[in-house]
């Protein structure tokens, strides 16, 4: 502890405040768990090393752009608020802040089914996404995925389309979705009831393992983990290994018999392996829906 922290009116320092303060100087997501257990927010604060009136100014300025973003209907949510995603304790490294556009409350009502694959689905693909939607929608289930080009984008438009609940994780700032392409969709996602969330700080253009970092939380949101289409190689790889970790069911589209386009090999591969189920037919997704529901 390097100092107490006296504030010029007596105010109490909300957590999320503590958080975003603590993660700008550098703690890691231990290091913040460990600091505000037992302890006020403010009280966590004197555990950071330099001047205490330039930290209490920062964690005053933080608190300024937490409430202008707020107009935005952009908010963060660490993981002491009432609303912070349960099934993220899973994560070893669990995130202690995200930021979110929407409301992530849905997330807790209904079966969440994360949808995925290639960025260049074949037209088989696409037709057994939109089936597996289809069915998925009619139960009530939310749509989780990345907002990637490809599967991801017609999981969200569909479920849109359809009146249903969908979310995006983003690998970047939750203020500058990526890819630029798919910007109209992000809002097009809350405009229609449903929501963005992501971990990384305001303005974060993504780095490579941004996007790997983004598919454990998309496998930890997940009841349920079906793909679409990818090959060995596919970032979707990245999420069904999270899945497995995380203990979640996979189901993975069975490639046509003969002659089929595009790059099944990640689904040969985990069907081969038993990592995951194929989805034979309407019966194989509906049963694993009803018993989570159940």
């Amino acid at each position: 502890m390097y100092g107490k922290i006296k504030t010029k009116k007596e105010k109490k320092m909300k957590p999320r405040t503590a958080v975003a303060t603590l993660i700008s100087y550098g703690f890691s997501n231990k290091e913040i768990k460990k600091t505000l257990l037992h302890r006020e927010p403010l009280e966590a604060l004197e555990f950071i090393k330099g001047s205490r009136t330039k930290i209490l100014e920062r964690a005053e300025k933080i608190e300024e752009i937490i409430n202008s973003k707020l107009q935005e209907k952009i908010y963060p949510i660490c993981y002491k608020d009432k609303y912070w995603p349960k099934s993220l304790k899973v994560i070893k490294d669990e995130p202690v802040l995200l930021w979110g556009k929407g409301d992530i409350r849905k997330l807790e009502k209904q079966v969440n089914v994360a949808v995925m694959g290639t960025r260049k689905p074949s037209q088989y693909s696409v037709e057994m996404e939109k089936r597996i939607l289809k069915i998925l929608l009619e139960q009530k289930c939310n749509i989780i995925s990345g907002l990637a080009l490809g599967c991801d984008t017609l999981a969200h438009k569909e479920a849109g389309r359809n009146k249903g609940v969908t979310g995006a994780i983003l690998p970047s700032g939750i203020d500058v979705p990526k890819p630029e392409t798919n910007i109209a969709l992000s809002e097009e996602i809350v405009e229609t009831g449903g929501f963005l969330l992501s971990e990384y700080p305001l303005g974060h253009i993504p780095e490579k393992r941004n996007y790997v970092e983004r598919d454990r939380i998309v496998a930890a949101l997940a009841d349920i983990v079906i793909v679409i289409e990818c090959g060995m190689k596919s970032g979707t790889m990245h999420t069904v290994n999270y899945a497995v970790e995380y203990d979640k069911p996979i189901f993975v589209v069975a490639p046509p018999k003969k002659n089929f386009p595009g790059d099944y090999s990640g689904n040969i591969f985990l069907i081969n392996e038993k990592k995951a189920e194929p989805i034979i037919d309407k019966e194989t997704i509906l049963e694993k829906i009803l018993e989570i529901k159940h």
